[in-house]
């Protein structure tokens, strides 16, 4: 029994320490397992290394041609001794002398729109004296100093031409009929017709039957709006002369009337149906 327990005792402690190997020769590669597993989390680096082989060139991030040229500008700026603050400086002196310029530009032009207003104003004056030659000479002068000014060209144009009507030699004075007529048939083609209706009077006054000139007065009557004494007038003429009345019913200046009933009888005679006798039936009935 003694040696017997002794080996049963032995065989004991061999299987309880080779189990007890087994055991740790199990769980030390485990350990050493989840060691390197911890170790490759806590240091990627290592990683990073093994997939940099892997990777192409393509997925490097390349650096773009702008910010490439900012550099190698700032790097030559500084090779020179340009640096950011002289730079800045230099900008801003050329800021201020640009700023400067446009002051005195503004200045310039504001003291020769001054001088063209006086010369201006003193063309003016002498308009209102009377003084055209003068007058004429400064707009001219004017216009020749200052062409790019458009308000102050636009006035003197129209002062010159002032100027000019009033030095061009006038036609002498109507006296006879006939030269009262022809001014007065002037205006009205000019569409003056108070004016014509004056010189007509005038030239009635030296032949009051003078049928050409009172049918002259009828149409400008008839122009300005006296319809009853266009008819009277035009009347007379025909009277004076029946063939006035073929050359009014072609005259536009008494297309006011083509309706008027007394025009039309006047005028067109031939229009006006003669009255039925009272027995007679019309071919209608």
């Amino acid at each position: 029994m003694g040696k017997g327990s002794t080996a049963t005792k032995k065989s004991g402690k061999t299987k309880g320490r080779s189990v007890r190997r087994a055991v740790r020769g199990v769980s030390k590669p485990v350990a050493k397992r989840k060691r390197v597993a911890k170790a490759s989390v806590r240091t990627p680096s290592k990683a990073r290394k093994k997939q940099g082989s892997v990777r192409t060139k393509s997925t490097v991030p390349k650096r773009s041609e702008k910010k490439r040229t900012a550099a190698k500008s700032q790097k030559s700026k500084v090779v020179k001794g340009i640096t950011p603050a002289k730079v800045r400086a230099k900008a801003k002196a050329e800021a201020s002398r640009k700023a400067k310029e446009a002051a005195a530009r503004a200045r310039l032009l504001s003291s020769q729109k001054q001088a063209a207003i006086r010369q201006y104003e003193l063309a003016v004056k002498q308009v209102y004296s009377q003084d055209f030659e003068k007058a004429k000479a400064s707009l001219e002068k004017l216009m020749q100093t200052y062409p790019d000014d458009k308000e102050i060209l636009e006035r003197a144009t129209s002062l010159l031409k002032l100027c000019e009507q009033r030095m061009a030699p006038r036609p002498p004075a109507p006296r006879s009929t006939e030269d009262h007529y022809n001014l007065a048939v002037a205006l009205m083609n000019q569409g003056q017709y108070q004016e014509s209706l004056e010189h007509l009077h005038k030239a009635l006054k030296s032949n009051p039957n003078c049928e050409y000139v009172i049918y002259a007065l009828a149409a400008a009557s008839c122009r300005t709006g006296d319809y009853d004494g266009a008819l009277n007038q035009l009347k007379t003429a025909i009277r004076l002369k029946p063939e006035n009345r073929f050359l009014a019913q072609q005259d536009s200046d008494f297309e006011p009337l083509l309706h008027d009933s007394r025009f039309i009888s006047m005028v067109f005679p031939d229009r006006v149906q003669s009255p039925q006798p009272q027995g007679t039936r019309s071919e209608a009935d």
